[in-house]
């Protein structure tokens, strides 16, 4: 059965066990969100090791939970205040405006998904970024 626990200072090795030695998560450490721009480009694997160690270490809450299966690390989710992401403030993906866009480019999802879920569109960054809102 798989557990979910907050991510904190007593977890940092864990932590590092999900994130691997291989792929993107041993290069991203999860910090693509929270840097833009040429904070991004200007940041290097090892930056971004340290910047997730800190946010773990001495944040004053968990910025992510850990799962697990058993004792084993098995996956991670970043958890925490829309500021706290500004490569996420503006959501959704207008592809009927956008035209045929690269998949990597909707991560931040289309925008057809939000509007289907009941999300209201707020303002747009430019025609194809759409910020959108729904009362929780």
């Amino acid at each position: 059965m798989v557990n979910v626990r907050p991510a904190g200072p007593d977890a940092w090795s864990d932590v590092q066990a999900v994130m691997g030695e291989r792929g993107d998560p041993s290069r991203c450490f999860c910090q693509y969100f929270r840097l833009r721009g040429k904070a991004w480009s200007a940041s290097s694997p090892e930056n971004n090791r340290a910047g997730l160690k800190s946010q773990v270490c001495d944040g004053e809450r968990a910025p992510g939970v850990l799962a697990y299966d058993g004792s084993a690390q098995v996956g991670w989710c970043a958890v925490g205040p829309r500021t706290s992401y500004p490569r996420v403030e503006a959501c959704a993906v207008d592809t009927a405006v956008a035209g045929r866009i690269p998949s990597a480019d909707l991560y931040r999802g289309p925008l057809s998904v939000y509007l289907d879920a009941g999300f209201t569109e707020v303002s747009r960054t430019s025609p194809q970024w759409v910020l959108v809102r729904s009362a929780v």
